[in-house]
């Protein structure tokens, strides 16, 4: 994911930012990378999902309701299986070929990709609720666990979610 500069901060207000803009911040800040390529790699997580997860939560849109869960897992396996998974494929082949400029445009259209797939989710998001900053970090956390199917927070997922937490 690219770069931003846009404060990932669920401390004291709601937040404004649309998906795309906050998973690109939170996805910036220093180890979260990583920790979400690992839970990518030995979990097998669908990363934009998880942060779209985290995005409900920390933003005031609540936890997320079981049978929106199921919908978002549904669509986004489907999207990983005809879209990404191809073309993640395909960059990661090209990565050991001299092919430069091709490898940059798969790279371009995987996150071109997982852009279309966040605004879909952006889209089917609940109205915004009011939460307290508290119950935002709650419901983030329990949305990545059910994204994750698991009940334990991880050292990837803690990773990620002290990285929430300092950001400016």
């Amino acid at each position: 994911m690219p770069k931003t500069k846009a404060s990932v901060a669920a401390k004291s207000r709601p937040r404004n930012d649309g998906l795309w803009e906050f998973a690109c911040a939170l996805y910036a800040e220093p180890g979260v990378a990583k920790a979400c390529l690992a839970l990518q790699d030995e979990c097998g997580a669908d990363v934009p999902l998880l942060l779209a997860a985290i995005w409900h939560g920390a933003t005031g849109h609540g936890p997320l309701a079981a049978a929106r869960a199921k919908r978002w897992q549904a669509n986004a396996r489907a999207w990983r299986k005809q879209i990404v998974g191809p073309l993640r494929q395909a960059r990661r082949a090209l990565k050991a070929h001299d092919a430069a400029d091709l490898y940059a445009a798969v790279k371009r259209a995987e996150l071109a990709a997982e852009k279309l797939q966040l605004e879909a989710l952006e889209h089917d998001a609940a109205a915004r609720q009011v939460r307290a900053p508290h119950a935002r970090l709650q419901d983030a956390h329990a949305n990545a666990r059910l994204m994750l199917q698991r009940g334990k927070d991880s050292a990837p997922l803690r990773k990620i979610f002290s990285a929430l937490r300092e950001a400016p």
